[in-house]
């Protein structure tokens, strides 16, 4: 260690520039294992510096320029980077801890195994980066961007990413524990082989992006947005798929939750929790039985939503219980022999025959041919019931018959569409 050098240092930022400009940019200035403590070292540049073991602690950096630097081993504990300047810098080893990093460039350089923790990120910028088998704990990262930057085996755990902005982002195998990300931009991302666990990302967008192989377990996604991006390989049941936006959005080989919808005895709706909001004529890669299975519950779950008022409801519920929305011919079925016992014992009281001899099965078998509109003339005369009866019977399979045409004609298409 020069000992010129180290009197500089603690001179003013003009001499101590002035000296380093004398300096052949070219040589190598050995600071490694020196101890710096609550020292005020603002508006420096430090060029070809080797701060291997370096340990620095309540130091001020603020304003300062680090170029084609060397941290190895070292640790920084209580420093301030502000507004400072990391161009072409390796770090290798380091333990940064209670660290405050703001309005500071860190440009081209490299971080391999390093330990950030409780460390304050705050309108930085990071570009042409590359972070490899690093650990970053209790981080908070807010308007900061990061642009061009390879994130390769590294673990993040209780983090915090506010109102950022990442830009050509490559994170590959990973692990990303308790965090929570809001209001934050990703553009020509991609996150591949990663674990991501107990964490909230809210009123995000993800942008061209590819998401593959992730594990997710408890991930809250909540007002985000992923849009024309690649949805590779995954279980989709962690997802949220019915709080996010996917619009442009294509899945390749994925595990799709139930999104089927169901039907109470009554007719009432009962949709997935896992259904998509987005318009499922927006996504691909979706095969064409699920396809189908989507678009029939988020129309029902439109129609559902629009039934504001009592009546609009109970004329859907009815759809639902004799149809199965246009869906079930045994429904209509059941319905047409329940409406034919229900309208046939109408008629034996309203004609006052209780007690009178009749034979049940003419009975019937009347009201079943009044319904289907095909009148035996021998049943007229033997059997006469009131024409209100008759009405009743000749509408209920009138509407009868519609359903039918309209389980009939979709499953037609249905069948055409396979």
């Amino acid at each position: 260690m020069d000992i010129e050098m180290i009197d500089r240092l603690f001179e003013s930022a003009d001499e101590w520039n002035r000296y380093m400009n004398e300096k052949s940019h070219d040589t190598v200035n050995d600071f490694s294992f020196q101890i710096l403590k609550e020292k005020q070292l603002e508006n420096r540049v430090f060029r070809n510096f080797d701060f291997t073991g370096a340990q620095f602690e309540f130091v001020s950096f603020d304003g300062s320029r680090f170029e084609k630097c060397k941290f190895e081993n070292a640790s920084v504990l209580y420093v301030s980077f502000v507004g400072c300047e990391f161009f072409d810098c390796s770090f290798s080893n380091d333990k940064i801890e209670h660290t405050t990093f703001r309005n500071t460039k860190v440009l081209q350089c490299m971080f391999e195994r390093i330990q950030m923790l409780e460390t304050d990120v705050s309108s930085c910028e990071l570009e042409n980066c590359l972070v490899i088998d690093s650990y970053f704990k209790k981080t908070k990262v807010f308007k900061s961007a990061v642009y061009s930057t390879e994130v390769n085996r590294s673990i993040m755990r209780d983090i915090n990413i506010n109102i950022c902005t990442f830009q050509g982002v490559n994170i590959a195998r990973y692990i990303l524990h308790i965090f929570g990300i809001n209001k934050t931009a990703f553009a020509d991302c991609s996150f591949i082989e990663g674990i991501i666990r107990f964490g909230k990302t809210s009123r995000t967008v993800f942008c061209k992006s590819i998401l593959q192989d992730l594990r997710v377990k408890k991930h809250i996604l909540k007002e985000c947005e992923i849009t024309q991006s690649q949805m590779r390989k995954l279980d989709l049941k962690e997802w949220c798929l019915e709080e996010t936006v996917y619009e442009g959005t294509h899945f390749d080989s994925c595990i799709w939750p139930d999104m089927s919808y169901r039907l109470s005895m009554f007719g009432s709706l009962k949709t997935s929790t896992h259904l998509l909001v987005t318009p499922v004529q927006d996504i691909s890669g979706i095969n064409p039985m699920l396809r189908r299975v989507v678009r029939d519950s988020q129309y029902l779950a439109y129609i559902d939503k629009k039934c504001d008022n009592f009546i609009k409801k109970f004329f859907f519920c009815c759809w639902g219980a004799t149809s199965g929305y246009g869906q079930s011919i045994s429904r209509l079925l059941v319905t047409l022999f329940g409406g034919t016992v229900i309208i046939a014992i109408v008629g034996i009281f309203k004609d006052n025959i209780v007690g009178k001899t009749f034979n049940w099965s003419e009975i019937f078998q009347y009201i079943f041919s009044v319904f289907l509109k095909v009148i035996d003339i021998d049943l007229v005369y033997n059997i006469t019931l009131n024409q209100w009866v008759i009405f009743m019977a000749q509408l209920f399979g009138l509407i009868w018959f519609g359903l039918l045409i309209g389980v009939v004609a979709t499953k037609l298409t249905q069948l055409g569409a396979d």
